[in-house]
């Protein structure tokens, strides 16, 4: 054994006796309560048909090479599929155009670092995604963290930060660990005026146009809107073949970051933005720079799968909707406890070792709910991430429930 591995392996000893070491399970059999995949996509045989499908078709029968990028994009990586799908995102999310990445923690990275260089400073909300935090910690911009959705002390920290000073926010619109949603709305009362840019990693929510929060709906950006006309269109959602994809506009001073491996079910990301921040992106963001290309197939997957989304999404979401607030219910009823809107839903068991207890017992009753454990949250506030999907049942629910009723939650 090498030295290395001797101090590799003492530290993982470490992590195993504070209950934070890692380590892979095959979920596969599991009753699925844990993934990102909100719209069932990844087990709806029709959409990993037709993707096949389209794939074989845009490939010619093989004609074509789709597997390879060849380069980054400022070399080789930029090809008539990734741009025609950037201008696409850029109609359809209202902004001035798109760049497209592997995936939002490479998309995150480039994008805050490109943008320090503008001699900004960030505020942060304390719950931010770790590619947000790592990030900063690459940049040599001042970064001011605010209490969760606090927006009065987001307002103190940038008066601490300066009038004087441009300063960028960092939000998501769907906390992952928290189940809660940030408010647009309210933000951009109380920041009229302000010449402040928001950044929303819409990661949680892009694709789930039409899910209902509260007296809102969310938007096909991602955010939560109040308008009551927004319902009537989304079933008329474009097709970017052939129809305009022009949506509504993206608010002025945000940037908006969306994913396409959670409700989307394939992968990759996009940035839409302004093209100043596009530019700027492509000239100063080294994870951009550096990393070879997206390839094709990636591409044409994400094309295909936001395509499907618009067109058919609506009955997902319309279940998925149903299901949520079923297990509100139920939870409420036999738990006695109120539960966020989803399809989210955190229920505390404060511990490192109690809650990873939680989720193996859930696991020998053939359910998949992931032990959300310290660091990745604070201390104490250890929980089970509970994650609804459109393909999940009301039977289902009833095991769930059940089981956390059995170890008294």
């Amino acid at each position: 054994m090498t030295k290395i591995d001797e101090v590799a392996l003492a530290f993982l000893e470490e992590l195993k006796t504070l209950g934070s070491y890692r380590q892979l399970q095959n979920t596969g059999t599991l009753v699925d309560f844990q993934s990102n995949d909100y719209l069932g996509l990844g087990h709806d045989p029709g959409f990993s048909g037709s993707l096949i499908s389209f794939l074989a078709e845009k490939s010619h029968g093989g004609t074509e090479a789709l597997a390879a990028a060849t380069g980054s994009r400022l070399i080789s990586g930029s090809y008539e599929e990734v741009s025609r799908f950037e201008h696409y995102l850029a109609e359809y999310y209202g902004g001035g155009a798109a760049l497209f990445f592997p995936n939002g923690y490479l998309a995150n990275l480039a994008l805050i670092t490109a943008v320090s260089h503008l001699g900004v400073s960030f505020a942060y909300d304390e719950y931010v995604h770790a590619s947000q935090r790592d990030a900063l910690k690459l940049t040599r911009a001042q970064a001011y963290q605010f209490h969760h959705q606090n927006l009065e002390h987001l307002q103190r920290r940038l008066r601490g930060a300066g009038e004087n000073n441009l300063a960028v926010v960092l939000v998501e619109s769907l906390y992952s660990m928290e189940g809660d949603y940030f408010d647009l709305v309210q933000y951009r009362k109380v920041f009229s005026g302000n010449e402040s840019h928001l950044i929303l990693d819409a990661a949680h929510t892009g694709g789930l146009t039409g899910l209902k929060i509260g007296d809102g709906v969310i938007s096909r950006q991602g955010y939560i809107s109040y308008d009551e006309q927004l319902l009537p269109r989304i079933s008329a959602m474009p097709n970017p073949e052939n129809e305009s994809a022009a949506g509504d506009i993206l608010p002025e001073n945000m940037t908006l970051l969306i994913t396409f491996g959670k409700t989307f079910g394939v992968g990759g990301a996009a940035v839409i933005c302004s093209t100043a921040i596009k530019e700027l992106m492509i000239n100063k963001a080294r994870p951009f720079i550096y990393s070879t290309a997206p390839p094709p197939y990636q591409v044409l997957a994400a094309f295909f799968a936001h395509n499907y989304v618009k067109n058919k999404g609506i009955k997902f979401v319309t279940k998925l909707q149903d299901l949520c607030q079923y297990f509100r219910g139920q939870a409420q009823k036999h738990l006695g406890i109120d539960l966020p809107p989803g399809p989210i839903f955190p229920v505390l068991i404060p511990g490192n070792f109690q809650v990873m207890r939680a989720a193996e017992e859930l696991r020998n009753q053939g359910l998949g709910v992931t032990a959300i454990r310290s660091p990745t949250v604070p201390k104490n506030s250890e929980r089970l991430r509970i994650v609804l999907h459109a393909h999940n049942t009301d039977k289902e629910i009833d095991r769930l429930i059940a089981t956390l009723k059995s170890f008294g939650v």
